[in-house]
């Protein structure tokens, strides 16, 4: 187990500053450079995460309220809360976040129904790992959770 280590911005996109790798069992802590006009879409997960912003400027939305975020902000996202981000200029943020919390994304269906779509990425330390025990949210809990999308 890794106690102590040095911190290293990445040259581009998300990657694990502490996590798995270093014996963590619930959080990761992640670190992301990222250009301008460059995001995330409207996606939520079954655990918390934090957002730490270092430089830049990054237009968030978190619910239904939408603000723009420079150096030195945070932004606080509960579980299962839709969130999302574009940056405005080059951004350099930091993620916190409950390991295998999943990516769970709404889709418009043709009949104008939203439902939430969990997608599998090895690459996100957030996202679930596939089994075939996966626990899918019921309809019921679908339609709460995508209300303010």
């Amino acid at each position: 187990m890794t106690y102590f280590r040095r911190y290293e911005a990445p040259a581009s996109g998300f990657r694990s500053v502490a996590g798995r790798d270093e014996g963590l069992r619930r959080i990761v802590l992640a670190a992301g450079q990222l250009g301008a006009r460059e995001g995330g879409p409207l996606h939520l997960h079954h655990g918390e995460e934090i957002l730490r912003i270092l430089s830049g400027e990054v237009d968030v939305t978190v619910g239904s309220d939408t603000r723009r975020c420079s150096a030195g902000d945070i932004v606080i996202i509960p579980t299962d809360t839709s969130h999302g981000f574009t940056t405005i200029t080059e951004t350099t943020m930091e993620v916190v976040a409950e390991l295998d919390a999943g990516q769970i994304f709404p889709v418009s269906e043709t009949d104008g129904t939203t439902r939430l779509v969990e997608v599998y990425r090895v690459d996100l330390p957030w996202s679930r790992r596939l089994s075939a025990h996966a626990h899918l949210p019921r309809p019921a809990r679908i339609a709460r959770l995508t209300r303010n999308m």
